[in-house]
């Protein structure tokens, strides 16, 4: 699995967890990795369909990330279902974006 390039002091201050946070060009070299699947998130798509990182998938939050009967987020089978779908398995890097 690829791993992320270690943070220089100071970089992405502010973060929660700053070690979770890739630059663009770490993204722009792993467009061809299979063990990396970039995703968009978004409430609003048209983003998405209007373009979008090269093999990115994208996902709606508001149809796809949320259960539309309880209004809460997805169940343990339904995200890995979703997972499934959009070729993401247990060994691949993931890297959101939106």
């Amino acid at each position: 699995m690829p791993r992320a390039p270690r943070r220089v002091a100071g970089s992405h201050r502010g973060a929660a967890h700053p070690e979770s946070i890739v630059e663009t060009g770490w993204v722009a070299d792993h467009l061809d990795d299979a063990d990396v699947r970039t995703v968009e998130v978004g409430v609003d798509t048209a983003a998405y369909d209007r373009g979008h990182i090269p093999g990115a998938v994208g996902w709606n939050w508001t149809t796809q990330l949320n259960d539309q009967l309880t209004r809460n987020i997805l169940s343990r089978e339904q995200m890995q279902r979703l997972l499934g779908e959009s070729g993401i398995s247990r060994g691949t890097t993931v890297v959101l974006y939106g």
